[in-house]
C-alpha cells in the first residue's frame, strides 16, 4: 500500500464523515429530538481526535490504521443514528472514496 494514496483517502473519508454528520444526521436528529447529548459528544470527540492525528502525527501506516479505526467507530455510530432517523444507508469501502 502506498501511504500517500491511503492518506489522501483518509482525508476524503474524514471530510465525507464530517459532512454527513453536520449536514444530514445532526440537523435531522435535533429536529426529531432523536439524538442525545452523549451521542453528539462522542461523535464530536472522535472527529476531533482524528483531526488532531491528521494535523500532528507522522504520515505512517500505523497512524493510518489508527485513523481508519477511529473513523470506523464514528461511522458505526452515525449508521445507527441514521437508521433510527429512517435515513438511507449506503456502505462505501474506503477504496471507493
Amino acid at each position: 500500500m502506498d501511504v500517500l494514496t491511503e492518506w489522501s483517502r483518509v482525508l476524503r473519508l474524514l471530510s465525507l464523515t464530517e459532512e454527513q454528520w453536520l449536514e444530514n444526521i445532526l440537523p435531522r436528529g435535533r429536529a426529531q429530538n432523536a439524538i442525545n447529548v452523549c451521542e453528539m459528544n462522542i461523535i464530536d470527540s472522535w472527529l476531533d481526535i482524528v483531526k488532531e492525528y491528521v494535523e500532528t502525527r507522522p504520515h505512517t501506516m500505523e497512524v493510518l490504521v489508527d485513523i481508519h479505526t477511529c473513523l470506523q467507530h464514528v461511522n458505526n455510530v452515525l449508521r445507527d443514528i441514521a437508521l433510527r432517523l429512517g435515513l438511507p444507508i449506503h456502505t462505501v469501502h474506503s477504496s471507493q472514496i
